[in-house]
């Protein structure tokens, strides 16, 4: 039982660091988001997906023009 918990509490931790890996490959991908919005001229203080929204909208807007 106790090993069973012990097991259990391994895959615990490897599971909330494989977690926090990814947010933090979001977060960074959002930044990343708002730093190229920032280049192409669209203001965004929303979030993540007000930012993608804003992004499509703005290449779509890029390639109409051309």
């Amino acid at each position: 039982m106790v090993a069973q918990l012990g097991g259990i509490n391994t895959r615990l931790r490897t599971f909330e660091g494989s977690v926090n890996r990814m947010e933090a490959t979001v977060a960074g991908q959002v930044r990343e988001l708002g730093a190229l919005l920032e280049v192409l001229g669209v203001r965004c203080n929303g979030t993540a997906e007000r930012k993608r929204a804003a992004f499509f909208n703005a290449i779509g807007i890029t390639l109409m023009a051309h």
